[in-house]
């Protein structure tokens, strides 16, 4: 069953369906106008390329990303504009692990979207009783990606997920 789209202060984060990234690999104008959203001038954000369409794509198609366990688009309110991406890697693991990730485009970095879209994405996580902690990583000299989790209450994890990655752990 698809997700429900989220709604926050200031954005809603819509959930990707096959359909929708059907349209992204299309262009970024069949993106928003299946949104229904305008795009800004430096859309796309970092980490959303051909590879992270691809990898949601083959886990919507397969089952793997059903329910809540998907990629979000974080479309602001007010205008329509699509600001960011970000989601769940993964479904949770046995363990209650689940990780989550979050990318909004430069112009729009630094107004509070990311913490308010990753809060409601760690939010809708504890929702799940079977979670029971929530993982963020990012690499060490992303100052702003690192001040995103630790307003939302994450740790710095000791164990570092590989080579060059910090991890950050939110515990229910």
């Amino acid at each position: 069953m698809p997700s429900l789209p989220l709604s926050t202060e200031r954005l809603v984060l819509v959930p990707a369906t096959a359909a929708l990234l059907r349209e992204a690999f299309v262009g970024d104008a069949a993106l928003a106008r299946r949104l229904d959203a305008r795009l800004p001038a430096d859309w796309p954000p970092e980490f959303y390329d051909a590879e992270a369409l691809n990898y949601t794509l083959e886990r919507l198609e397969s089952g793997e990303a059903a329910g809540v366990w998907t990629t979000y688009f974080f479309v602001r309110s007010a205008d329509r504009m699509l600001v960011g991406i970000g989601g769940y890697h993964t479904a949770p693991s046995e363990e209650g692990a689940v990780e989550v990730g979050y990318s909004v485009v430069p112009t729009l970095q630094g107004h509070g979207y990311a913490t308010e879209a990753t809060g409601a994405l760690v939010d809708r996580a504890f929702e799940d009783p079977s979670v029971n902690r929530v993982v963020a990583t990012t690499l060490p000299g992303l100052t702003p990606s690192i001040r995103v989790v630790e307003k939302l209450g994450f740790a710095r994890s000791d164990v570092a997920p590989e080579p060059g990655v910090i991890a950050f752990v939110r515990s229910r």
